[in-house]
């Protein structure tokens, strides 16, 4: 090493070495931030899409298993499922009601099924081993009404009526 002379730097000098400093930190921290997204076994992200190479699966023993709650317009929901080829949204009980709908709403529908595909297909399906496919029950309106070009189209595999 030479030894000369001391070189003495000024206030503005020392500022801006300082300040280059901070800026090359940070774009260091920046370049090797960790990309905003979950990957198997990380936490889910809110905010965020999540992509997973399989089930993700929420587990109580008390309570709802899971509760998402909007206060967006009346396009938004609470729970979203889509599917390309399956259901998009299942529900299973083993006891109880495997999907319920409710309205707290004049003019609301507690379950609506729509089909929008150009072919025609149904927009609410029931179906039964043993007991009724479709029942319905009101106080004030009709248990079960049908509104279309033939109103209500049945086939009966027997007869089966009650008095009123």
């Amino acid at each position: 090493m030479q030894d000369g002379p001391a070189v003495r730097y000024g206030r503005r000098a020392l500022m801006l070495g300082a300040a280059a400093v901070g800026v090359g930190i940070t774009a260091g921290l920046i370049a090797s931030a960790a990309p905003a997204e979950a990957a198997n076994d990380d936490p889910i992200l809110l905010g965020e899409s999540n992509t997973a190479t399989s089930t993700t699966e929420i587990n109580t023993t008390s309570g709802d298993g899971l509760q998402a709650n909007t206060t967006g317009d009346s396009g938004s929901h609470g729970v979203l499922g889509t599917a390309t080829f399956g259901t998009g949204v299942a529900g299973i009980s083993t006891y109880g009601t495997g999907v319920h709908g409710e309205t707290l709403g004049s003019g609301g529908y507690g379950v609506y099924g729509q089909d929008a595909s150009r072919g025609g297909a149904t927009g609410v399906v029931g179906r039964s081993t043993e007991g009724d496919g479709v029942f319905g029950i009101s106080t004030y309106g009709n248990g079960v009404a049908a509104v279309g070009p033939s109103g209500v189209w049945a086939v009966g595999l027997g007869c089966r009526a009650e008095k009123r």
